[in-house]
């Protein structure tokens, strides 16, 4: 998955822009978390623009969906993850784009990180606000790997996925 930057899945189109996101994306990518008010007052949209791994595009090349991911010390392991944060459309999130932009960014990840270098991430964290998907999919392990590991202060479910090789 490394080195593509453009991939289809059914009517939508996955840009990977990874470290690699030019300024006309960028530009789409703040309007869209402006118009879907996805962004905390304490947050600026330009400095989370630069951790967008993939972003969405639907058959009109509007934006359907974006991911990010940064890495963060999670206290409870021991040691760093990167910490995956996804919204998509409302008027798409019934096309599983969440859970193909999660997949991704883990595969993507994966393939450019040795977890097992010092500092370096071991996997992706998760957190799952939306409680439709918290009830249907209440696996202690999810058929892609993705691991329960409890809740976080506000209730929501974390799970992780350990990049290959990667030791505790």
């Amino acid at each position: 998955m490394m080195g593509f930057m453009e991939e289809v899945f059914g009517e939508y189109k996955f840009l990977n822009v990874w470290k690699n996101v030019t300024p006309e994306i960028k530009k789409n990518i703040i309007e869209f978390w402006v118009r879907l008010r996805a962004m905390p007052p304490e947050t600026k949209p330009e400095e989370r623009v630069n951790q967008v791994v993939f972003v969405v595009m639907d058959k009109n090349e509007n934006i359907a969906g974006i991911c990010t991911s940064y890495p963060a010390f999670v206290r409870s392991l021991g040691f760093n993850m990167y910490y995956f944060r996804c919204l998509v459309h409302p008027d798409h999130r019934q096309f599983r784009l969440g859970s193909e932009l999660l997949l991704r960014t883990r595969i993507l990840l994966n393939e450019i990180t040795n977890p097992n270098d010092v500092g370096e991430c071991r996997g992706v964290l998760a957190e799952f606000e939306n409680p439709i998907i918290n009830k249907v999919h209440n696996e202690a392990v999810w058929p892609k790997g993705m691991i329960y590991i409890g809740n976080n202060n506000q209730g929501s479910p974390m799970r992780i996925g350990y990049f290959d090789g990667a030791r505790i």
